[in-house]
Formats: C-alpha cells, sequence, structure tokens
C-alpha cells in the first residue's frame, strides 16, 4: 500500500471539515429530497469527480442518501452532471459559499 502524502492528508483533513460543514448546513435531510436522514446517513456525492480542486470544491459536492448516491452513479451522464452543478449553485450561494 502507497503511503499517503503530507499534501494529501492535508487535503483530506480539510474534505472532512468541508463535508461536516456541508452535512450541518443542510440540516438532516437529503440536498436532492426532503427525506429525513442521520448526519452519518447522508454521503458526499461528487458531480465532476474528486480529482484535483474539484474534492474541495463545495459547489461539486451534493450530499444524498444511499439510495440517490446509487442511482446518480449509475446515470453519470454529461447532462445529469449539468444539471446537478446548476441546481447546486444558488443552495451553495445561500449557505455563503463563494464560487
Amino acid at each position: 500500500m502507497k503511503p499517503v502524502s503530507a499534501k494529501r492528508q492535508a487535503q483530506l483533513r480539510a474534505y472532512y471539515a468541508l463535508v461536516m460543514r456541508l452535512k450541518l448546513a443542510c440540516g438532516r435531510h437529503s440536498e436532492w429530497s426532503s427525506e429525513c436522514c442521520t448526519v452519518y446517513d447522508i454521503e458526499p456525492h461528487h458531480i465532476d469527480g474528486r480529482r484535483g480542486d474539484r474534492l474541495l470544491d463545495p459547489f461539486n459536492i451534493i450530499l444524498l442518501n444511499a439510495e440517490e448516491h446509487k442511482h446518480f452513479q449509475a446515470h453519470n451522464s454529461w447532462q445529469v452532471r449539468q444539471a446537478l452543478k446548476m441546481w447546486i449553485r444558488p443552495v451553495r450561494l445561500a449557505q455563503g459559499f463563494k464560487k
């Protein structure tokens, strides 16, 4: 197993803090539906993947329950990704994030 670099460790710490901030901001439900969940049942879905700066881009992350997450992973077309990005943008701006 390849060791994790110090740079990646710092990114992951920032990422986990960002995900927790997003979870607390969305309350106790999926951002896509109004289904009630616990904070631990909500999973981050990276609309355009996790590489590079996209890992820490809140406009690239949407919080879903496990069923929704599987759905969006199975239906990962360009059109679906664009719709998700357009849908999440005003949500993140309302939460105080800046693009």
